[in-house]
């Protein structure tokens, strides 16, 4: 988001003024898509914040198996596969 963009929404009432608390991503949730985010603004090289309730990963902690995930032949425990995410992020977000 450009500089012109931010200061437009932040005209509009979006509720972000200019970088927001110095960051320039802030993220909402910590299921798969939020750590996919987080993933993917770090390596943009956006400073980027991620915000959660509880232990990253939602409700995907509470599935016994995920067997449709791409990448897994076999089936994995929804808490294994965010784990997994959950550290590929905080690498990714340190780096």
């Amino acid at each position: 988001m450009s500089p012109n963009q931010r200061q437009a929404l932040a005209d509009r009432g979006g509720g972000f003024h200019g970088k927001s608390m110095g960051y320039d991503v802030i993220i909402a949730g910590g299921g798969p898509a939020g750590l996919t985010a987080a993933i993917y603004s770090s390596r943009a090289h956006l400073k980027t914040l991620l915000l959660d309730k509880k232990i990253p990963g939602g409700q995907l902690n509470d599935t016994t198996e995920v067997e449709n995930f791409p990448g897994f032949e076999e089936a994995i425990s929804g808490s294994d596969l965010m784990e997994r995410t959950r550290k590929q992020a905080e690498r990714k977000c340190r780096a």
